[in-house]
């Protein structure tokens, strides 16, 4: 069995969780082959995966013990476990080290904060690990995925200021943006309350490189033109495109919550209706087509404004026959 063939190996177990296996072949590797830096950084890998962050550290510990000096990598892989484990603390010292090395962040790290910051319930905390944003080597358009994952994590905590960037910073980029960050685009422009920008990267999304939205991008739409209190126009795309795309489940919820939230309750109805009938003639049950919180609204709302007997009862009886669940408590006057 030669190197190649130890690390190959190796690095099955450690994708694979079985830790305790991945070191038994490591130590049988060591009895014959010197140690190589591939081999240390599957088992920080390894060890991340599971949680491990104290064995991910040793080994990194021991690589620099046997001469081998860690690169990028080799931090990518520590940084992922301090993100596994919600700890920004450990992140950002991660960083400082590589920072002390000189090693540049390529766009595992820049990802991995990101994906980090869009999970941290605290939000001092997220802007810090949002921040690495500001460095002259943090690179938001290395690529597709390094992109999506920006927007992600700024949309979510409405970091404008580095949405901002991002978006006007785009056009002159080469990332060939695929259908979900189009999506993310139009979140990103609805936070920054730049409706006319949203409609221009739908119009490049489906005029002019001839992409058909999915459910989601369609529903960020829905969703920017609603924030926009657009309400006419939104129902006019939803109209244009639910025939077209392959599953509307986002849209119907997201359309419903704008309407409500605007107080067009019966029309609410009319498209929770609609989305019952498309259920049954497609799939004949979902429970999930429609988001729960979106049907509890329109109960509740339904509730205050009286409309239970008119409405409310005769629709909670399709959206039952539907698969949908609909609990008594909303139903009750």
């Amino acid at each position: 069995v030669d190197v190649m063939a130890y690390n190959v190996t190796i690095d099955a177990c450690a994708s694979n969780n079985n830790m305790a296996l991945a070191q038994q072949l490591l130590e049988e590797m060591r009895q014959v082959y010197p140690m190589n830096k591939f081999t240390y950084n599957t088992m920080m890998k390894g060890h991340c995966a599971v949680g491990d962050l104290d064995s991910a550290r040793r080994s990194l510990q021991e690589m620099e013990e046997s001469g081998i000096t860690p690169d990028v990598a080799s931090f990518s892989c520590l940084l992922s476990g301090a993100a596994k484990q919600l700890d920004c603390e450990e992140a950002l010292r991660i960083i400082a080290e590589m920072d002390r090395r000189k090693l540049r962040l390529d766009s595992c790290v820049v990802t991995t904060m990101m994906r980090l910051a869009r999970h941290l319930p605290n939000a001092r905390d997220a802007y810090r690990a949002l921040s690495i944003l500001d460095r002259p080597d943090a690179f938001m358009f290395d690529d597709e995925i390094v992109l999506n994952t920006v927007l992600d994590a700024c949309v979510y905590h409405r970091d404008c200021k580095h949405l901002s960037r991002a978006v006007d910073a785009y056009s002159s980029r080469k990332v060939r943006a695929s259908v979900r960050t189009y999506g993310l685009l139009i979140q990103a422009c609805a936070t920054l309350q730049r409706t006319h920008s949203c409609w221009t990267f739908w119009k490049e999304m489906v005029d002019r490189r001839g992409i058909i939205p999915s459910d989601l991008a369609l529903a960020c739409m829905i969703d920017a033109l609603l924030e926009a209190q657009k309400i006419e126009d939104a129902l006019a795309l939803f109209h244009a495109w639910k025939a077209k795309v392959s599953s509307t489940s986002y849209s119907y919820s997201a359309l419903i919550s704008g309407l409500l939230l605007h107080g067009y309750i019966r029309k609410a109805v009319e498209l929770t209706e609609e989305a019952c009938a498309r259920v049954k003639s497609s799939h004949g049950h979902n429970r999930n087509f429609l988001a729960p919180n979106a049907l509890m609204q329109l109960f509740l709302a339904l509730q205050n404004a009286g409309l239970l007997h008119e409405l409310g009862y005769s629709l909670a009886a399709k959206c039952r026959k539907a698969g949908m669940i609909v609990e008594d408590k909303w139903l009750a006057q």
